[in-house]
């Protein structure tokens, strides 16, 4: 089953779906790409080498290229407008995948609940789609474990980096859609939010004030605790969250550790410690490590590969439990919008210096290369793993 795909936007993340939709398994089907639009001309000039349909305007693309499949990989400010004129100008589409967050104020929130079936858009949350999370989802569900708490540490280094963004509230929606996914916490499930405090600074390229560390707790309904810290302002990636596991009696008998960064992201790493009276000791431990595949190179790109093969199976009739939902996402950015309310503390700071702006020159230069993969197929591999930088 070959799906026809139009993408909007490839930046980093646009980049990303071009690439992994050359690895897709054919056993499952195929991605082809049929168009693309973003507002950069120089990048549309990069990709110029594939014969298919480059627009500036994606008005115009979505308008001209008949699809079954629109991924939206554009900046997190653009997506409400996207989505608003796929609704009233009657765009057909079988299935929309959209960067996250899907929009973000309450209002642009409600059109999306209200416009969308919650099976026609999936969003980007593609940790879901690690080997170590899905080993962990396995071990609970067989176990039959609930999850009485979350932590989180989960935090990057993007100071004056290149990219458009609106701070670290687009990061924390990865933790948050994770302990929701794993706890088993319902769509319309209620929760309470404890505190939240939130740093802001001129850490981004231009100066403007973001957000740049964001702490927070809050309980759901039925008692999970989630608490944790992003920012995007640390030296280094770290994305670690641990659990508390309890039994058929509510019992906490277990704490689960995932780290989804371990050696450069490449080997995301699960474990289970008994709690066993007053000290911790092991009683599982085990690595899960992403399995190269005889239908090309997946390094780095290996969960938005499965995410695409999911959406592929779902148009197809099947799908899987993973794949993350509409109403899902929207429940995640309420969650996040609350942490963001006014009223809760926030600290305002200045003092980055100008710094080096990251430079685009790189980024072209691998869409250019990204062209020649699409156009001669596998068999032409990539000079050099760009993708492990993102």
């Amino acid at each position: 089953m070959s799906i026809k795909t139009v993408v909007i936007g490839v930046g980093r993340s646009g980049s990303r779906f071009l690439r992994a939709a050359q690895y897709i398994d054919p056993s499952i089907g195929k991605i082809e790409i049929v168009g693309v639009a973003d507002i950069d001309p120089e990048k549309l000039n990069a990709l110029a080498e594939i014969d298919i349909p480059l627009e500036l305007d994606f008005k115009k693309i979505l308008i001209d290229v008949p699809c079954e499949l629109i991924i939206i990989a554009t900046t997190d400010s653009s997506h409400y407008e996207i989505l608003r004129f796929i609704k009233e100008q009657s765009i057909g589409y079988k299935k929309i995948i959209c960067e996250k967050p899907i929009v973000t104020s309450e209002e642009n929130c409600q059109f999306v609940r209200s416009a969308f079936d919650d099976d026609r858009i999936f969003v980007s949350f593609v940790e879901r789609y690690s080997s170590a999370v899905s080993a962990l989802k396995n071990y609970i569900e067989i176990n039959r474990r609930s999850v009485s708490s979350a932590n989180f540490v989960w935090s990057k280094y993007r100071i004056k980096d290149s990219r458009p963004t609106v701070g670290v509230i687009s990061e924390i929606t990865h933790p948050v859609d994770l302990a929701c996914y794993l706890g088993a916490v319902k769509d319309d499930n209620d929760f309470q939010l404890h505190f939240s405090c939130i740093l802001e600074s001129d850490y981004v390229r231009g100066g403007a004030f973001r957000p740049d560390t964001m702490t927070a707790c809050a309980e759901f309904e039925g008692g999970m605790l989630l608490s944790g810290t992003s920012s995007y302002v640390h030296s280094q990636r770290s994305r670690t969250m641990e659990f508390l596991l309890a039994d058929e009696l509510s019992k906490v008998v277990e704490v689960a550790v995932l780290h989804l960064d371990n050696k450069g992201g490449t080997r995301p790493v699960w474990g289970i410690f008994r709690i066993d009276g007053d000290a911790i000791s092991p009683s599982l431990e085990t690595s899960c490590v992403t399995q190269s595949q005889q239908f090309g190179s997946r390094r780095h790109i290996e969960k938005i590969c499965l995410f695409l093969e999911d959406v592929i199976s779902d148009i197809g009739g099947g799908g899987s439990k993973a794949l993350p939902t509409k109403a899902q996402a929207l429940l995640v950015q309420k969650i996040v919008n609350e942490f963001e309310k006014e009223g809760n503390e926030e600290i305002r700071r200045r003092g980055f210096s100008e710094g080096r702006y990251a430079s685009d020159e790189k980024e072209i230069q691998q869409l250019y290369e990204l062209a020649k993969l699409m156009k001669f197929g596998v068999s032409k591999e990539l000079p050099y793993d760009w993708s492990s930088r993102y």
